[in-house]
């Protein structure tokens, strides 16, 4: 059965992440460095959201919560900026009780809440890409990569 997606995006500004924990354990030895290996894999993330939404909006996000995702027992799709990656689809969970209005100003209404993130695909040679370009570039990947543009654009055509 296909998860129910949350229409509403949270303020990129009001994102607090705390990535998974325990993924990677060090085990200190005497004398030296510490030894490192992989504990979890897929460990889930810590997402801190917020929304500036009017009473309408309010309403749908309460309603998501309560019917869609049984008071955050089930899980559902959303979109969001992590990784520094473009906006990305994420299976989430609401954390209990953390749905909260915060405030109201005039017909506003703030509200937050707390999302237990999946992690999404990681893709090695992306990352790996990503990595080799930044280094090649000096730090300036848009000149760099403006650069590369320009010179494909001269490129004889077959």
């Amino acid at each position: 059965m296909p998860l129910d997606k949350l229409l509403l995006r949270p303020q990129s500004s009001g994102y607090a992440v705390t990535p998974p924990s325990g993924a990677i354990i060090r085990s200190a030895l005497p004398g030296g460095a510490g030894e490192y290996s992989a504990d979890v894999e897929g460990g889930t993330s810590l997402v801190d959201v917020n929304w500036l939404v009017d009473a309408a909006r309010w309403q749908y996000l309460n309603a998501f919560f309560r019917n869609r995702t049984g008071g955050g027992a089930e899980p559902f799709l959303t979109d969001l900026l992590l990784d520094g990656a473009p906006l990305q689809e994420y299976t989430a969970y609401f954390i209990p009780e953390s749905l909260k209005l915060t405030g109201t100003s005039g017909t506003a209404r703030m509200a937050s809440a707390q999302f237990e993130v999946l992690p999404a695909e990681v893709d090695d040679d992306a990352d790996s890409s990503i990595v080799d370009i930044f280094e090649a570039s000096g730090g300036d990947m848009a000149g760099y990569l403006q650069a590369f543009a320009d010179i494909i654009a001269r490129w004889p055509r077959a």
